[in-house]
């Protein structure tokens, strides 16, 4: 009341964010006054390309819009939170590299894609890779009642964004995260489908089959409330549909940046990874005790692997062996390490991570040796694109002919660079938004929605009536 009494005016009593934004800066640009919620998460909407001023007053429109602008002739993008422990650095790992891929998928089928993370560690330089694409971003500073074993800070800023915009679909990065964001969704932004990423949760020896581990058991109970899936492979999905059938799932795979030149036939071996991961740490120490030492017999030469990834430093003084490895640490251009490579190793021991970096080192055109487990990672004609392993001698024949054979590493780069990546992550995305659509539809849709939670509980209800 003291706000309208001074010359105040409402941006909210407009019908849409046009005339709200038009009006605004009439109200800025007469002196009169703007009011700005200082206390929860605003977002202040750019013109679009194409808006103009009507000469009557206060309206504006797109062409071909009435002057009415009403939302129904021109719908609204669909809305998409995302929401993550933090922000998704595609230099950090190959799990980061494939969430920034999904979220540049969702953005690129014309979707307002928003990124809200718990944390803001190094939010600064990984927001600003994503403001390069035209994606916001919410990290909330930290906030010493944390310590105190409190989740105000965090909690605060996504009730603030669940409640200020109506989200079509929150995308939750991780199961973790789903026990105390899923019931927020259900109070705060009821309208909203609940999509979890699971990437790869298996933890499995080769040949274990897609029996359920226990890794997947301990994610399963995190799924209440849950609308849909999204999970990395193809074996994935089943082991969760045998878990939680009748749940909607989308295998999303990793399949790298635009390609860039990379791979030189007098580059290193590489091998990129999180070691803070352990699995990761595993395949370095199967190398270190079984595969370099036949690599450098045969090659008549020392042949160390370059370790690229976050945590490496750590390891720096346990493994002082310059015959073997090569501990190049954190690197923030990963373009740089595949220009000078020549062939990526990936000796994992169990199957894990969502094949980020070998869509990536694909994608640069450098030629792949991994092991059994890393390759099931990947849709069948990607992994046929890769040598793989089953034992360490295999791996080690297979690395030390790609060093020394220069038309087996030409063929192997021939097969590579023929992929149309490009034409692969645009019909991924397609198909993303499709399925996504779905879980939004309503029960008139012409192909029909896909059953959520809500459509379930209500099917449920309506046979225990009957």
């Amino acid at each position: 009341t003291e706000f309208a009494a001074v010359g105040g005016y409402d941006l909210t009593l407009e019908g849409t964010r046009y005339l709200g934004a038009d009006l605004g800066r009439r109200l800025s640009a007469s002196g009169s006054g703007v009011a700005i919620e200082t206390t929860a998460v605003a977002f202040v909407p750019h013109p679009p390309d194409g808006l103009y001023r009507l000469p009557a007053y206060g309206l504006a429109s797109r062409p071909g819009e009435t002057a009415t602008a009403r939302p129904d002739i021109a719908p609204a993008p669909a809305r998409i939170l995302w929401a993550a422990a933090h922000l998704p650095d595609r230099n950090r790992s190959g799990i980061d590299a494939r969430h920034f891929e999904m979220i540049e998928a969702l953005a690129g089928t014309g979707a307002e894609v928003v990124v809200w993370a718990e944390h803001d560690s190094g939010a600064r330089p990984v927001g600003q890779d994503l403001s390069a694409t035209g994606i916001r971003w919410v990290a909330p500073p930290p906030d010493h009642r944390w310590a105190l074993g409190e989740r105000a800070g965090p909690d605060r800023w996504l009730r603030d964004l669940l409640g200020g915009v109506a989200w079509d679909t929150v995308v939750i990065a991780e199961p973790r995260l789903a026990g105390w964001i899923t019931p927020q969704i259900a109070s705060i932004a009821p309208q909203a489908r609940a999509v979890v990423d699971l990437g790869t949760a298996r933890f499995v020896a080769p040949g274990a089959g897609d029996a359920p581990t226990d890794a997947i058991d301990s994610v399963l109970p995190r799924l209440d409330g849950i609308d849909g899936i999204v999970v990395a492979t193809a074996a994935d999905a089943r082991v969760l549909g045998a878990g939680a059938p009748g749940l909607p799932a989308f295998v999303f795979t990793a399949l790298g940046r635009e390609p860039t030149t990379g791979g030189g036939p007098t580059g290193d071996l590489l091998f990129i990874g999180d070691l803070f991961h352990h699995p990761n740490r595993l395949a370095l120490e199967w190398w270190m005790d079984a595969i370099a030492a036949p690599v450098e017999a045969h090659l008549g030469r020392p042949a160390p692997l370059r370790v690229v990834g976050h945590g490496a430093d750590a390891h720096r003084a346990e493994w002082n062996h310059p015959r073997k490895v090569d501990i190049a640490g954190w690197q923030p251009d990963l373009s740089a390490e595949f220009a000078r490579a020549r062939v990526l190793v990936v000796p994992l021991t169990t199957v894990t991570g969502t094949g980020g970096r070998i869509a990536a080192a694909l994608g640069h055109g450098v030629p792949v040796v991994a092991s059994e487990p890393a390759a099931a990672v990947l849709p069948g004609d990607l992994a046929g694109l890769i040598d793989i392993g089953e034992d360490a001698a295999e791996l080690a024949e297979k690395i030390v002919r790609l060093m020394s054979d220069d038309d087996a590493w030409e063929a192997a780069r021939t097969r590579i660079t023929a992929v149309d990546f490009g034409g692969r992550r645009a019909a991924q995305a397609t198909a993303l938004e499709d399925w996504r659509g779905r879980l939004t539809a309503s029960p008139g849709a012409d192909d029909g929605p896909i059953p959520t939670r809500r459509t379930r509980r209500a099917r449920r209800r309506r046979r225990r009536a009957s």
